[in-house]
């Protein structure tokens, strides 16, 4: 009877250990999974995201590139030409962007209604979108269009 239940008991702990060791590998082979799909998706979201030089300021949503198109700041608005604060905006825009070389990610479409190019804009100072809110100098102005970073533009 004693002899029995030890063995019942190895058993049950071999069992466990077996277990336990199925658990680790199911969840090493998830964690490989997914780093590798990360590395997939940092991969495309580099190729959707171009470096383009800004040639002049528009506004304080809008610029003109080296290639002689539009870009309009998705997810934001800045006082239009004739409202308070459209000069401190362009100015800061300006300050931000001119002459420099900046990266765009783009939303669920990289057109506006104008066939402007349409994304949020980063420089090696940061997310340009946001600190143009966080500045007091453009409201968030959301479509369907453009909802990829709303919780960041919001807070």
């Amino acid at each position: 009877m004693i002899n029995a239940s030890l063995a019942n008991i190895l058993n049950d702990r071999k069992a466990v250990r077996r277990l336990g060791i199925g658990a680790l590998l199911v969840i090493a082979l998830v964690v490989l999974f997914f780093s590798m799909f990360g590395d997939e998706e940092q991969e495309r979201a580099a190729r959707r995201t171009p470096f383009v030089e800004v040639k002049r300021i528009l506004s304080g949503h809008t610029v003109k590139l080296e290639s002689d198109q539009r870009l309009t700041y998705a997810g934001i608005r800045t006082p239009h030409q004739g409202e308070p604060l459209f000069e401190e905006a362009r100015r800061r825009n300006a300050d931000l962007v001119e002459g420099k070389e900046v990266r765009l990610r783009f939303d669920e479409s990289d057109r506006d209604g104008k066939n402007r190019i349409q994304a949020y804009v980063y420089t090696d100072a940061g997310f340009v979108n946001e600190a143009l809110v966080r500045e007091g100098l453009a409201y968030v102005r959301l479509t369907p269009e453009t909802r990829r970073f709303a919780d960041l533009l919001l807070a």
